[in-house]
């Protein structure tokens, strides 16, 4: 059985989102690129990814709001609004 594999981009999460979302995504995008030289931006499925050498960052794009998987060390992140919540235990 052939089964044919679809190729995300950018555009197909930006589609019919809010300008504000947009903005807040292209902002965030800019901020993730500017910290290395070498960042790729992966478009998948339900999110789009930013590696370098493996995902860092998962920017899963809603209507109002974007999701953010941020890959490091429980602990390790400067979160004084405590807006943050460990997800490993729980299949991320």
């Amino acid at each position: 059985m052939n089964r044919e594999i679809k190729v995300y981009t950018e555009e197909d999460h930006l589609n019919g989102l809010p300008n504000e979302t947009i903005e807040l995504y292209e902002a965030l995008k800019e901020r993730v690129l500017g910290l290395v030289d070498n960042i790729e931006i992966r478009p998948r499925k339900k999110y789009v990814g930013f590696v370098a050498g493996t995902n860092f960052v998962d920017v899963h794009l809603q209507k109002s709001q974007l999701k953010l998987w941020i890959n490091m060390p429980n602990g390790e992140l400067d979160d004084p609004k405590n807006i943050a919540r460990d997800v490993s235990g729980i299949g991320h």
